[in-house]
């Protein structure tokens, strides 16, 4: 199982920072009540169509493998919780690639789904398939082509998602590790 469950946010954080500083981390919560933690698996500068499962070691961007491990992951709220979530909060320790990144993540099929290149295109995509669950998405550093632009513009490419960064002004401080290159 590549994400671990955890009960609370913090523990969830915890586990994050104790991440390897290579890596990129997800904290996914679900109505409060669960967390999951996903991370990415080197080298996040891959190309090769990505293909869940299929080889071990194998490079994906945390983005990748929450969706891959979506089922799964409601499996686990729904044995916990004995309904399915309505709400999911997704803490990224750095903003999802784009296009415009020259380490965009690589294109994949999930359940007969195909997903573009780019986390941002495959968590709208993603989103949209899952209507009936409210997303919002928190990130603490950005990516790559990302550092180039505003605020602004970084929200503007999530159109309606509840999107924007953790900063100290909004109660979140630092909760995920930093990656260093």
């Amino acid at each position: 199982m590549p994400f671990t469950t955890h009960a609370s946010l913090t523990a969830a954080c915890t586990a994050a920072q104790a991440a390897a500083h290579h890596v990129i981390t997800l904290v996914a919560g679900l109505d409060g009540h669960r967390y999951y933690l996903v991370t990415s698996t080197p080298d996040l500068g891959a190309t090769a169509p990505y293909v869940h499962g299929a080889v071990a070691g194998q490079s994906a961007h945390a983005e990748m493998h929450f969706i891959c491990d979506w089922p799964e992951i409601l499996r686990d709220f729904r044995t916990s919780a004995g309904r399915l979530p309505k709400r999911c909060e997704l803490f990224l320790s750095h903003s999802p690639c784009r296009n415009e990144d020259d380490r965009a993540s690589p294109p994949m099929t999930v359940s007969g789904v195909d997903y573009g290149t780019s986390c941002k295109d495959k968590l709208t995509l993603f989103f949209r398939k899952n209507g009936s669950i409210r997303f919002s998405l928190r990130y603490w550093l950005r990516f790559a082509s990302a550092e180039a632009i505003t605020g602004e513009q970084l929200r503007a490419n999530f159109g309606e998602l509840d999107f924007g960064r953790m900063t100290p002004e909004n109660n979140y401080g630092n909760p995920l590790p930093r990656i260093t290159a």
